[in-house]
């Protein structure tokens, strides 16, 4: 999905929600495929963080105790990939086939 929406140094533009996202200079969502991200924030240490700020999800990827997520933030256009232990929380994407 980040390929198809231009790789990871300008989908994020592309992917999140025209609203819902703290305003940036310079940085404007366009939403162009319709997934709507959503800045959820995240949950580390049993506290809720970021919501406004950032988008954190999983993904199906696994190694070992460590999920690969992919993550975005109100201030940039990029897609990041990471990984984090199974014990953090981050948002679900469901999406059809």
């Amino acid at each position: 999905m980040v390929t198809a929406a231009g790789g990871n140094s300008t989908a994020g533009s592309k992917l999140k929600s025209s609203s819902g996202w703290n305003s940036y200079s310079g940085i404007s969502s366009t939403d162009e495929y319709g997934f709507s991200a959503l800045p959820g924030g995240l949950r580390s240490d049993g506290r809720f963080n970021m919501a406004g700020f950032d988008g954190n999800w999983w993904t199906a990827t696994e190694i070992g105790y460590h999920v690969y997520i992919q993550r975005m933030y109100y201030n940039n256009d990029n897609v990041y990939e990471d990984h984090y232990d199974k014990d953090e929380g981050f948002s679900v994407r469901c999406v059809q086939n």
